[in-house]
């Protein structure tokens, strides 16, 4: 049995941009994501810093690795992808250890 995988994105938004603005993109994206095979959940959330954190949960590293490849080709990501600073973008994949519901 293959454990979860999380993707954590860490990024902040070009000047100007609105989070009603971010909001229709992450939308468009989240439809999308949601179509991918091993999709669990997504959450999204901003720090005092203006640092937003974009989290999705697979059913296992192999499909959370397949859609972060496809994520870079996609039409639906070009929307977030001309809104974020591209120089602020981190983040990392985890395989779940544990986990408390």
């Amino acid at each position: 049995m293959s454990k979860h995988a999380i993707d954590c994105v860490t990024f902040k938004l070009k000047p100007g941009t609105s989070v009603d603005t971010l909001m229709k993109e992450s939308a468009a994206l989240s439809e999308w994501i949601k179509t991918k095979p091993g999709f669990v959940s997504r959450r999204m959330g901003v720090d005092e810093n203006g640092v937003w954190m974009d989290t999705t949960e697979w059913d296992s590293m192999a499909n959370l690795k397949a859609t972060s490849d496809a994520f870079m080709t996609a039409p639906e990501a070009s929307g977030m992808m001309a809104i974020v600073d591209q120089a602020s973008v981190g983040g990392y994949h985890i395989e779940v250890e544990d986990t408390l519901d």
